[in-house]
């Protein structure tokens, strides 16, 4: 459930109950993330490839990197280690 108050400021994506909470406060007060319904369709019908975005996009794959090597939280580098095979090498 969600709801809107006067003067409220929405950040969300264009899907459930955030399509009618836009719809009533108006694109000003909304602020979109994340691609529209049109996109995801393309999207699916080209299919997702991941691993395409790591390689093509140079501030992911750094962000990526880092996160993996253990630099940012050596307690966690091996979970995320998981993280970047899975997105690099998607079976």
């Amino acid at each position: 459930m969600k709801f809107a108050l006067n003067g409220a400021l929405t950040i969300g994506t264009d899907d459930g109950a955030n399509v009618e909470i836009r719809e009533l406060v108006g694109d000003d007060n909304f602020f979109l993330f994340g691609m529209a319904e049109p996109e995801v369709a393309a999207l699916a019908t080209a299919g997702y490839s991941p691993e395409k975005y790591y390689e093509e996009d140079e501030d992911l794959h750094r962000a990526l990197n880092l996160l993996m090597s253990g630099k940012a939280h050596r307690r966690r580098a091996r979970v995320l280690r998981g993280v970047r095979v899975r997105v690099a090498h998607r079976a």
